[in-house]
Order: structure tokens, then C-alpha cells, then sequence
């Protein structure tokens, strides 16, 4: 099976969850972009709850705003790309590829 199948299967999963809560008209849940979008009646609190007890995190952003990626998350990655070219430096060194 595929990672895409998968993530259909799991956003198809998450959808059918999200529409069972009272008040909710309609649901579309993208996984590539970690965001779902929720449109009817049903209270903030209630539809985050059904996330969480489908095993996600949720939090809410109001319309026209955009979740900003903190850097604390990036850092780790920036700071394994400057290790990685730093040991692929010493090996093409060592090795004389460069």
C-alpha cells in the first residue's frame, strides 16, 4: 500500500469523525498541509476534541490567518545539515574527492 493511500485512508478516517460531531455541514481534512477546514454550526471546542480523540493534535486558526512554523522546530534540521556537510567536508578532504 502506499503513502498516499495511507494518507487518504487516514484523512478519509479523520472526515467521517470530524462529520459526526452535531453541527458540522461540511469537512475537508488536508494531510500534506497538516490543516482542515470545518464549516456549520458546531462549537470550536467540540471539533477539537474530536480530533484529539482521533489520535491528532488540533488547534485553532481563525480564517485569514496562517499557522506560522515556529523556528524552534527547524533547528534541529539546520543543525544537522551544518554536521552533515561539515563530516561530508572532512571526508572529501580525507579521501581527496574534491
Amino acid at each position: 500500500m502506499s503513502a498516499e493511500c495511507i494518507a487518504a485512508l487516514v484523512a478519509a478516517g479523520l472526515k467521517k469523525c470530524i462529520n459526526r460531531v452535531p453541527g458540522v455541514e461540511s469537512c475537508n481534512v488536508n494531510l500534506l498541509t497538516n490543516s482542515m477546514t470545518v464549516s456549520g454550526s458546531a462549537g470550536v471546542n467540540d471539533i477539537i476534541t474530536a480530533v484529539e480523540n482521533a489520535g491528532f493534535e488540533a488547534e485553532e486558526v481563525k480564517e485569514g490567518e496562517e499557522k506560522s512554523d515556529s523556528d524552534d522546530e527547524s533547528a534541529p534540521i539546520i543543525k544537522r545539515l551544518i554536521y552533515s556537510i561539515g563530516f561530508w567536508l572532512f571526508l572529501a578532504y580525507f579521501f581527496r574527492w574534491v
